[in-house]
């Protein structure tokens, strides 16, 4: 997800001349794609774990949509941030590079045979920058140079390879980062990039931007509509078309027509944040638009002003709840020659988290997030309706799900709302959960489908550690304290 900050902008325009100058941006984006892959298990996928292992015998894996940074601009800075979550021991330091993947991948079919690992062909052998990881926190990697060349398309972006370089003493070399699939978005990696670029929506029209090619019908124009997370979208549109192509720009008065307006409006989520992204279909890239923070109703009116040629628009609307959560894209088509395009009755799909992302057999877990207030919310699990809740007065639902009937395994879920006239939103992300074998999953705190030494490590490095929120990673039975009963949970869950 995008952010942008506008830092300075000048522009020099004297009757018809105008001067480009550069605008400084600064975007965050989330993963597109998070896995690990591991040496010993060479055809194990680890796409939906809630952490990338990285040791020397494992290798983590993100890579990041960057598609909205324009065409042209100037990468001034780049990084890349994980949040280490587990480090087995304090003492230890670990040193970690960041290496440019070149092979395409999935993080929902990747494993160290598929592409590969081997380094010089399916990754970069030397590393874009090395990080030295000690305790859980924060880290940040130096990527610029690999950004500069994904954006200027000399070479294709695959992300990054996280790989374990040496230890300065000791030998415990893992390191768990969190992943998109972590219940917890301030642990999910980020790249932030600032750019500059010359600035062309300031220039007025010229002779270059008419067209001319015949005018529209006063009926308002056809639109497509399309979503990353569904087939169709609650709303409805209004248009006020040209009633003829537009006119180059005259000398005189500094003439032409006004620019062109796009308005949405609907019903997402209170304080949550609608996020506009546009381009013309000629353009590689999505460029900043508009964003705004939602009405205590959820509700959302958005306008930019600006379209001052003749192309045909895409813009794509994307909503956050207050926790971070995002609704994926929703597209949409604005057509040559119409001068206000108006889409409205909009119904966001709700956001989807869960209590925990591994469960055991013969539980009740929640399932939750935001919607529009007092609407309702359809769970969909593996493909089946498996019920309904209905959102509060602040947009918040949860649903209980008693994990008793299900296989063990990977499971997926997903989300829509409805509103009180029938109208439905698109569905939410699909997330995907484990029902595991073990007895308590929480006590596999490196993911690694088994409770032995190894966790007894990271547990009483937690354990005695003076950050609280560390130590809270060791709550066990769900109270949100600390205490003997989580110490006796974790000893029962042990393989000794």
């Amino acid at each position: 997800m995008w952010r942008s900050r506008p830092v300075a902008a000048i522009a020099l325009l004297s009757c018809s001349l105008y001067v480009p100058v550069a605008f400084a941006e600064t975007q965050s984006f989330t993963p597109a794609g998070d896995s690990y892959v591991q040496s010993g298990s060479p055809n194990a996928n680890n796409g939906s774990k809630i952490v990338m292992d990285a040791s020397d015998t494992r290798d983590g894996l993100v890579r990041f949509d960057i598609g909205a940074i324009p065409s042209g601009a100037t990468i001034t800075s780049a990084t890349l941030t994980l949040v280490a979550t587990s480090v087995g021991s304090a003492s230890t330091v670990k040193n970690y590079g960041a290496h440019r993947i070149l092979a395409d991948w999935a993080d929902g079919t990747v494993t160290w045979n598929t592409p590969g690992s081997t380094a010089g062909t399916h990754f970069a052998s030397s590393p874009a920058s090395t990080t030295a990881v000690s305790v859980v926190g924060s880290y940040t990697w130096d990527v610029a140079g690999d950004v500069t060349s994904f954006v200027d398309g000399s070479v294709t972006n695959y992300g990054w390879r996280i790989i374990w370089s040496s230890n300065t003493s000791g030998t415990n070399k893992q390191v768990d980062f969190g992943t998109k699939e972590n219940g917890t978005a301030a642990n999910w990696p980020s790249l932030t990039v600032t750019y500059t670029f010359p600035s062309s929506s300031s220039a007025p029209a010229s002779s270059s931007d008419a067209s001319s090619s015949a005018p529209a019908s006063s009926a308002p124009p056809s639109s497509d509509i399309s979503s990353s997370v569904g087939s169709s979208v609650a709303s409805s549109f209004e248009a006020l078309p040209s009633t003829s192509a537009p006119s180059p720009t005259t000398g005189g008065g500094g003439g032409g027509k006004p620019p062109r307006r796009v308005i949405f409006s609907g019903l997402a989520y209170p304080d949550s944040t609608v996020e506009i992204l546009r381009k013309t279909a000629d353009d590689d890239y999505y460029k900043p638009a508009e964003r705004t923070t939602l009405a205590e109703d959820g509700s959302f009116s958005v306008e930019y002003t600006g379209l001052t040629d003749a192309a045909a628009f895409l813009f794509a609307l994307r909503v956050k709840d207050r926790e971070g959560n995002d609704t994926g894209i929703l597209a949409f088509n604005v057509p040559k020659y119409v001068e206000v395009w108006t889409v409205k009755d909009i119904l966001v799909p709700p956001t989807i988290s869960f209590e925990q992302f591994t469960m055991t057999k013969n539980a009740v877990t929640k399932i939750a997030g935001f919607a529009t207030p007092n609407h309702t919310v359809e769970l969909e699990l593996d493909g089946t309706t498996y019920g309904a809740a209905k959102a509060d007065a602040s947009g918040f639902w949860t649903i209980a799900m008693d994990t008793t009937y299900l296989a063990y395994g990977e499971h997926s879920a997903r989300v829509r709302q409805v509103a009180a006239d029938g109208s439905a939103s698109n569905f939410s992300f699909t997330r995907v959960f484990e029902l595991s074998k073990l007895p308590s999953p929480k006590a596999d705190l490196n993911i690694d489908a088994t409770v032995d030494i190894r966790d007894w490590s990271i547990f009483l490095f937690r354990w005695g550690h003076k950050d609280e929120g560390v130590r809270l990673q060791n709550d066990m039975n769900g109270d949100g304290a600390i205490s003997i009963f989580d110490f006796s949970i974790f000893l029962q869950a042990m393989k000794m």
